[in-house]
């Protein structure tokens, strides 16, 4: 059971990820080059990330909690799709759009379909991410990182 100071730090941590999600750093095309708090290995993004995903990549946590507290994700992609290449379990992206960055709260409302969906949260653009596999009834079933090589 959580603890208000757990709910609390998750909460502050959603907004200090979605602040420095508004950053675009080396990886993201960002025109400034490499900025340590977003691009950097143990960078202030990459620690946040990691802390959520421990927090809220729990199976059976709702997607909507995921994304009150990271935002929309940047992309949502079924599960099998033909675009994805199968990784070690994460997938690599191939093509696609990313999601409207926007405060509101995700839903799944894919339960009629019976396809899971990845919501991927960027920490290096494409390069590297955190990912959440949400079953058809809308929670998390795994989680991880994509690393693409450090």
């Amino acid at each position: 059971m959580q603890t208000d100071n757990t709910t609390t730090d998750i909460a502050a941590l959603g907004i200090e990820l979605q602040q420095l999600r508004q950053i675009k750093g080396h990886f993201s095309g960002g025109s400034d080059g490499f900025i340590k708090d977003v691009d950097a290995f143990n960078g202030k993004k990459h620690q946040i990330l990691d802390r959520l995903l421990t927090q809220l990549g729990v199976p059976g946590t709702l997607l909507s909690k995921i994304s009150e507290t990271m935002g929309i994700p940047d992309e949502v992609v079924p599960e099998g799709d033909a675009s994805i290449v199968s990784l070690m379990p994460g997938p690599i992206l191939v093509g696609g759009g990313s999601a409207t960055q926007s405060h509101q709260a995700v839903t799944c409302s894919n339960a009629d379909s019976e396809v899971s969906v990845y919501a991927i949260y960027h920490w290096r653009g494409r390069h590297d991410y955190v990912w959440f596999l949400i079953g058809t009834e809308g929670t998390v079933v795994k989680s991880g990182w994509y690393m693409a090589g450090e």
